[in-house]
């Protein structure tokens, strides 16, 4: 048995009497306000698919036709996301069309990832190198290696730092934060830096030259680049000139990688205008 309440799909639960008749009666926050605020991060691309087509008023036939799968697909994939949320068939529709609302659903990107690799990507946003997930996750590093491939593809970047920089234009991944995130694996980054309050101190002691290869560095990123070489062209110098600024500046930072010193810049530029 189904309703359709308010231009949405609802399953009845078998056995239980329905919580809701139309959707003024429901408080989405009050039986949410349990769960884990990253609790829909653990749904996968195929199950918002389907909470997207119930919420549009398609029922498991239609949902099953508009995404080419059989209808008791459809039925089993959407218990297994009211199973991971713990939650009953109208809770989890209008959970969803909530977070829909308020532009708070993790991005497809994210949600196409398997668990193994939602696991490695929050690592990456929490500044973790490739050694210290293999480490923390008991896998190889070219376990990572590997995944790292898969997580660039599908946000359609090339590099971490181009990942990166995506994640901060996309709003998921806070500049400062990663900063602080990667001073605590890291002892010898920023190591006289009060990250909490005075991040932007080290551009003083950037150079001219310097600040301009930082400048050409973030744009050929954006553009899908970020080599010495198109950051040469960028600039009019040879690449050799590049790569000498670029080891300094690591140096400035406490051997700093390129995607640390893009964050750090990015984070440290913003502090600024604030």
């Amino acid at each position: 048995m189904v309703g359709k309440e308010s231009g949405i799909f609802v399953p009845r639960e078998i056995g239980v009497k329905p919580l809701v008749s139309t959707r003024s009666k429901l408080d989405v926050p009050e039986l949410t306000k349990d769960l884990d605020k990253q609790a829909l991060e653990k749904l996968s691309k195929r199950e918002f698919q389907v909470l997207e087509s119930f919420s549009n008023g398609n029922n498991p036939k239609e949902t099953g036709e508009i995404l080419s799968l059989h209808r008791y697909s459809v039925s089993r994939i959407f218990i297994s996301a009211r199973i991971k949320l713990g939650l009953n068939s109208p809770q989890i529709i209008l959970l969803y069309m909530d977070a829909k609302k308020r532009n708070a659903l993790p991005p497809k990107e994210y949600s196409s990832l398997t668990d193994k690799k939602k696991r490695i990507f929050k690592l990456i946003v929490s500044g973790h190198s490739r050694k210290q997930m293999a480490k923390k996750l008991n896998v190889t590093k070219t376990s990572i290696a590997s995944s790292y491939d898969e997580i660039f593809k599908s946000f359609g970047a090339s590099s971490l730092t181009e990942l990166l920089i995506k994640l901060v234009n996309m709003k998921i991944l806070d500049p400062h934060k990663y900063i602080e995130d990667v001073k605590k694996e890291n002892n010898n980054f920023l190591k006289n830096v009060d990250t909490a309050s005075n991040i932007s101190s080290l551009l003083l002691e950037i150079n001219e030259k310097e600040m301009a290869v930082l400048n050409a560095f973030i744009t050929s990123i954006i553009k899908g680049g970020g080599q010495n070489k198109e950051i040469a062209d960028l600039l009019g110098k040879p690449k050799h000139q590049v790569a000498n600024h670029f080891a300094s500046i690591s140096k400035k930072l406490g051997g700093a990688k390129r995607g640390h010193i893009a964050m750090w810049y990015i984070a440290a530029t913003n502090e600024v205008e604030e």
